[in-house]
């Protein structure tokens, strides 16, 4: 990941249109909602991202997830906080277990007001955890740019599927430095040891049958696939 700053001042909402346009998202799946509301006059501003609008936040996940299927790129969904996360949870469970690249975005009372029973209050770190393969809160509206760039990148790095970011709602009013972010895929290797161990088990077998999964498709590894079945005349 490279990152160079320039002069320009921006406020948090167009700090997050302008970064996931830039990362090359070009799909947002959605539903409106008060936390998220002061993000839609950056996404009305521009014309990269098509916005898709959906009646239940479930929907909208599943969307982002078939987008994810079909274009092999993380699929972005954007709803409210509190009751917005929760309707979301089976698709995002379905995604983790599928290892299907998504990224979910809410704008939500800060964290450590949990307790205090905010509007919305709901424990979202809690409840996305355990189906998540990480979750993104940053502190600073300087930081926000690079944190969305890092959520991207792991929804699709090594084995894909979603990821969590919640953007603390008293940054939205802030402005900081935009940041050009250029991202390198960086493709994942299996170790040595690994392989070793595969190669043993696959010189063993009578007859080994190759059950390829997506995972071929979503890194590219077809042609050396098929490499391997000549090689192995599987």
């Amino acid at each position: 990941m490279r990152i160079k700053e320039t002069a320009m001042k921006v406020k948090a909402p167009d700090l997050i249109v302008e970064a996931l346009s830039d990362l090359g998202v070009d799909h947002l799946f959605h539903l409106p909602g008060t936390s998220v509301a002061s993000i839609y006059g950056s996404l009305a501003r521009q014309k990269k991202i098509k916005s898709f609008l959906f009646k239940h936040e479930q929907g909208a996940c599943f969307a982002a997830a078939g987008y994810a299927l079909v274009t092999n790129r993380p699929g972005v969904c954007m709803v409210m906080c509190g009751p917005g996360v929760t309707n979301l949870v089976s698709a995002v469970a379905e995604a983790y277990y599928q290892s299907i690249p998504i990224v979910i975005i809410t704008v939500d009372n800060p964290r450590e007001n949990l307790g205090i029973e905010d509007f919305h209050e709901v424990d979202s770190f809690s409840m996305l955890a355990p189906v998540t393969k990480k979750i993104f809160h940053p502190e600073r509206v300087e930081d926000l740019q690079k944190v969305i760039a890092e959520a991207v990148c792991c929804a699709a790095a090594g084995r894909p599927g979603p990821v969590y970011l919640n953007i603390p709602v008293n940054l939205m009013g802030q402005a900081a430095t935009k940041k050009n972010i250029t991202l390198k895929k960086q493709p994942s290797k299996p170790s040595i040891p690994v392989v070793r161990k595969f190669l043993k088990v696959m010189s063993a077998s009578q007859s080994p049958v190759i059950f390829a999964g997506s995972g071929v498709i979503r890194s590219g590894a077809e042609k050396e696939l098929l490499e391997f079945v000549t090689l192995t005349g599987s």
